[in-house]
Order: C-alpha cells, then sequence, then structure tokens
C-alpha cells in the first residue's frame, strides 16, 4: 500500500531527528547555546510547523491570516 506523501515526510523527519547527534554535556550548564534545538518539545513545535504550513499551501491568498 502506497504511504501518503505526508506519512513519507513524517518518517523521514523522525530519522533525520533519531539520528541527529546530540551533545553530551557533563554538568548541568550547557555550553552550546542552541542546546535547546535538542529538546523534545523544540522538535515537535518544528514539526508541527512544517505540517502546517504543508497541508495549508493550497489556501488561497484570501485565507492567508488563517495560515499564519
Amino acid at each position: 500500500m502506497d504511504k501518503t506523501i505526508a506519512q513519507q515526510m513524517a518518517e523521514k523527519t523522525m530519522r533525520e531527528l533519531a539520528a541527529a547527534e546530540n551533545p553530551q554535556s557533563s554538568s548541568r550548564s550547557w555550553k552550546d547555546p542552541e542546546g535547546y534545538k535538542y529538546l523534545v518539545p523544540w522538535s515537535n513545535a518544528v514539526l508541527l510547523r512544517f505540517f502546517v504550513r504543508k497541508f495549508t499551501e493550497s489556501l488561497p491568498k484570501s485565507e492567508y491570516r488563517r495560515k499564519s
């Protein structure tokens, strides 16, 4: 059975997130200024934003306010 494009993209994103190299910190203070990108809520927000844009790209310009 063929998967939908959204399912394929979600699986690809999840594979990329799982394969991302997460730096290990030896203390509780992060040295990486962009360490928030490794947090699960941040990753979920990025994925949600991507899906919202993908599913709303077919809306007409008059509906742009709902899209944003």
